[in-house]
This record gives structure tokens, sequence and C-alpha cells, in this order.
């Protein structure tokens, strides 16, 4: 009886000094040259949560030490679980418009790597594509150079097409059509 009645006790007592530590002071119990900011009603609509998350860390925290002074190991879990709870939910209070404004520049960062990438993706398939309109007119110009029984056997003739498109995909002749129907043009 006197456990119960010793954890009881220890319990309200961690209730009473956490609901006095983490207790806000009203602008009445402020001295005259100490002000208030006002918090703008969306951040305190997103935080309002937070008095209420922090005495339940407070109260389960005194849950705990009384568990771990009767012996209990969970007051160990219990200890690091709503000790940590505590510690996030005091630091997002206090410290939220640095998260945000943190947030917003992570936020940023990857908005501009992601212009960067698109960018250089674009740059890289620009230079491929007046890489191949260089291959296709150099093939053109050898063209020239070759015999006709060279160049049927390279390139085909009416019935057939040839050791290129042997080698070639039906998407990579299609590109190279296309080429050569904007060169013809």
């Amino acid at each position: 009886m006197a456990k119960i009645t010793t954890i009881i006790l220890l319990c309200c007592l961690l209730l009473l000094a956490g609901c006095s530590m983490f207790g806000g002071k009203t602008a009445d119990t402020l001295p005259d040259n100490i002000t208030i900011d006002k918090t703008p009603p969306a951040v305190a609509k997103s935080i309002s949560w937070l008095p209420a998350v922090v005495a339940v860390s407070v109260v389960l925290l005194g849950v705990s030490v009384a568990l771990l002074f009767a012996g209990n190991k969970l007051g160990i879990m219990g200890l690091a679980g709503s000790g940590t709870v505590l510690v996030v939910a005091i630091t997002v209070s206090r410290f939220l418009w640095l998260i945000a404004a943190l947030g917003g520049l992570v936020a940023l960062g990857l908005a501009a790597l992601l212009i960067y990438k698109i960018w250089q993706n674009r740059k890289e398939l620009m230079t491929k594509q007046f890489g191949l309109i260089d291959l296709v007119a150099t093939v053109k110009q050898t063209q020239k150079f070759l015999t006709d029984k060279d160049k049927e056997t390279m390139f085909g003739g009416k019935n057939d097409h040839g050791l290129a498109g042997d080698i070639q995909s039906p998407e990579t002749e299609a590109i190279v059509a296309e080429i050569r129907g904007k060169d013809a043009g």
C-alpha cells in the first residue's frame, strides 16, 4: 500500500512541477516593459495541441519514474518515449518559425535542383540531337564517294534495306527519315 501511495504522490508532484514549469504567463502577470508577440492565427491553430502533448508527456514521465522506482523495467521505455515526445513538442513550440524557414529553404533548394536537372537533361538531349543530325549529314556526304554497288549493299535498293537497315532499329530508321525529311525541306 505504501508503494502505491508513493507512486501516486510522485505522479502528482511531477504533474504539478510540469504544469508550473510549462504553464504560460498571462499579460497581466508580466512586468510593464515586457510585451507578448501576437502569434498569427494560422500558427496558433497549428500549435494549439502542443500544451496538451506537453502535459501528457509530463504525466507519463512521472508515471515512468514511479514505475522505475517500483522496479518495473517498462519505466525506462516510458522515460525514453515520453522524454523524446516532450523534447520534440517543446522544440516545435519554441522554434516553429525556424523549422518552417528551414523547410522553406529546403523546398526552394529542391525546386532549384529540379530546374537545374531539367535544364541539364534538355541541354544533353539537344547535344545528342545535333550530333545525330551531323551524323546523318556526314553519311549523306559519304554516299557521294561510294559506287552504286556499295550504296546498294550498305543502304539497300528497291526491295532491300541493306546493312544499315539490318543494324538500325525501326525507331532509329524513323528518326533518320525524319532528319532527312527536314534536311530536304
